[in-house]
């Protein structure tokens, strides 16, 4: 076989193995998916920056935060899928323990404000 012959079946074997991955990807809960926990991320950091500029908007904040919050939760309780496949296992890339990590840092971060904040509304009464 030569050199070309290689190259041309490699990027056969390449395009059917993305072709199988997008396949798979499509397969997965749009909610497991991780286009749309970045897009609610993203967002929860957009609304952030929207809100020290127009306080009034303060309700998308409490909104986004929410969604925030969901990404933590489903991070935790199961696997979120890359559109990216894993050639040795045939199966989607999905978030690792770093990631997981992060979803447990972040919830403990707008939980405690959240209790923070209510204790300053609520508790100085």
């Amino acid at each position: 076989m030569t050199e070309i012959e290689t190259v041309a079946k490699d990027s056969e074997t390449s395009r059917k193995k993305h072709v199988s991955a997008v396949k798979l990807y499509k397969q997965v809960p749009i909610i497991r998916r991780q286009e749309f926990v970045s897009q609610l991320l993203v967002a929860h950091v957009a609304a952030l920056f929207i809100i020290g500029y127009v306080p009034i908007l303060f309700p998308i904040g409490l909104i986004t935060t929410l969604g925030t919050m969901f990404v933590c939760f489903l991070a935790l309780t199961g696997p979120i899928y890359v559109k990216q496949l894993n050639y040795q296992t045939g199966e989607l890339h999905t978030w690792g323990k770093w990631n997981k990590l992060a979803a447990v840092l972040v919830l403990l971060v707008c939980v405690g404000t959240y209790g923070l904040v209510g204790y300053w509304i609520f508790g100085q009464s």
